[in-house]
């Protein structure tokens, strides 16, 4: 049966070489811990880019679906405009032709 230690016992009653095996071993326990949790970071922190870059790739696109339809309203509301003012000056003309011809139609009967 094994001896157990007790709290007693100093560590000058334990084995040189097991001493320096458990100093051995705790740290390369603690080095063994330390790299997982820097994996584990380094996961997480990809993880993040990912869903970064997924987010921001989505935003790029909307914004370029906006920015779309944004130039389809423009130059529609562009085609409307000069629209109207093509109607306006055929308005126009067609006023200031009625207006000369009811004039002439005037003075020919004054002048009859």
């Amino acid at each position: 049966m094994a001896k157990r230690r007790t709290n007693r016992q100093s560590d000058r009653d334990m084995d040189p070489g097991v001493a320096e095996q458990t100093a051995e071993s705790l740290g390369e326990a603690a080095v063994t811990t330390g790299m997982q949790a820097v994996r584990m970071m380094a996961g997480a922190a990809r993880g993040l880019a990912k869903g970064a870059t997924a987010a921001a790739e989505q935003m790029r696109d909307a914004a370029r679906e906006t920015t779309e339809v944004a130039a389809e309203v423009a130059s529609d509301m562009s085609d409307a405009v000069a629209r109207g003012a093509q109607q306006a000056k055929s308005a126009a003309d067609r006023t200031a032709r009625s207006s000369r011809s009811t004039a002439k139609r005037r003075r020919s009967r004054r002048a009859a």
